[in-house]
């Protein structure tokens, strides 16, 4: 028995008994994840619901912290706990007198103008329309069939998002309180993860910690608080040029256009899709042209002039890296994703910039000491060259 132990190496034999404890430890975390499907599925509900409106509510309480921050410099209070507490709330209770005042804007033009509508011209347009181009819809559907989309399956998402309404209701509420208590006590939070992520990578993790904060606070803070301002302005200048021109639900078309601003590349499908909507139904071909005049004129003017002036030089992507930053952020968040597709975007390409200076950087320094090795071997023995 002795004989057989020493004939046996230790050092092998640890290697192996450790291999085997691994393979047996990845089959069993493999027969937990393949039976505890359910579980899984729960859990990656609960972190979305509990994400969704956390992330919703940090992108608000970061785009309305200068207006807190200004309306706390010109509170008299002593106390800055009570000038921060009464500055939140003054700029959540403007925003929402603003939101509310738009929405009963928006419905009392689009009441007033539905009272307009007359049946029987809705009647003409369906009759129209029907007559017209049926062929055309009976394509369509054939086309989604051969594609693998039934007129069932599209009925079904609608209904889905339909029935999704007071889930909406209840992320847009918890992001607003999300956004109250990141608004009120933001610095202690912060002062929190900056001690825990000290703790957890050490100097040269903070070093690198505090480059990236700072180029996503350029990237973000140019990028998000711009856009928002561009799509305000330009939902008030569509809002105002479609009223006055008579153009039917004006006022709905210039907001429905200012939210599509918020996304590159959708706010002339937003814009121009409404407008021709509107016009169509009232069978009013004359607005239609003189709304998309005035509309191709305030996009045009925005997207050359007032929008490069809003951003800066804080994004610099190409258009390829913006489509597909929409596309992956609308696939992974929807629309809050396609709305910070762009920052995100910009900001991975920029770290991986970072990342190929570095490498270059090392290949050089690599490069350059060999060549100091290596010189001494040029020169032949007995040579008097320096």
């Amino acid at each position: 028995m002795r004989s057989l132990r020493d004939a046996v190496d230790r050092r092998y034999l640890k290697v192996a008994a450790y291999g085997v404890c691994a393979a047996l430890l990845t089959l069993l975390a493999g027969l937990l994840l393949y039976h505890s499907g359910a579980f899984w599925r729960v859990l990656l509900d609960v972190v979305g619901s509990i994400m969704r409106p956390l992330c919703l509510g940090l992108l608000v309480a970061y785009l309305l912290s200068p207006v807190v921050g200004m309306v706390e410099r010109h509170l008299p209070f002593r106390s800055r706990a009570v000038r921060r507490d009464l500055a939140v709330a003054l700029t959540v209770v403007m925003v929402l007198a603003v939101v509310v005042v738009l929405m009963f804007a928006t419905l009392s033009a689009l009441l007033r103008q539905i009272q307009e509508v007359r049946l029987e011209d809705l009647n003409y347009v369906y009759t129209e329309l029907t007559s017209r181009y049926r062929d055309f819809a009976d394509m369509a559907v054939e086309q989604l069939a051969k594609a693998g989309i039934s007129l069932d399956s599209v009925t079904s998402r609608v209904a889905r998002m339909l029935s999704g309404a007071p889930e909406a209701l209840s992320t847009a509420l918890f992001s607003v309180i999300f956004a109250v208590y990141f608004l009120v006590d933001g610095e202690n939070i912060g002062a929190y993860w900056k001690r825990a992520f000290r703790v957890l990578v050490g100097e040269k993790g903070r070093a690198v910690a505090r480059r990236m904060a700072g180029e996503a606070q350029e990237v973000f803070s140019g990028y998000l608080r711009g856009q928002f301002l561009d799509a305000v302005l330009v939902g008030i200048e569509a809002s105002v040029a479609l009223t006055v021109a008579g153009v039917p639900y004006g006022a709905m078309i210039g907001i429905l256009t200012g939210l599509g601003n918020l996304i590159p590349y959708l706010t002339g499908f937003v814009g121009y899709g409404t407008l021709a909507v509107s016009c169509l139904a009232a069978g009013d071909l004359h607005r239609l042209v003189v709304g998309g005049v005035l509309l191709a004129v305030i996009l045009v003017v925005d997207s050359n002039v007032v929008n490069p002036k809003l951003l800066g030089t804080t994004i610099k992507v190409h258009p390829l890296l913006v489509i597909a930053s929409l596309i992956a952020g609308g696939t992974i968040g929807g629309v809050l994703g396609m709305l910070v597709a762009v920052p995100v975007g910009a900001f991975v390409k920029l770290q991986f910039d970072h990342y190929l200076d570095a490498r270059a950087a090392r290949a050089a320094r690599q490069a350059g000491s060999g060549e100091a090795v290596a010189a001494p071997d040029c020169a032949e023995p007995g040579s008097t060259e320096a």
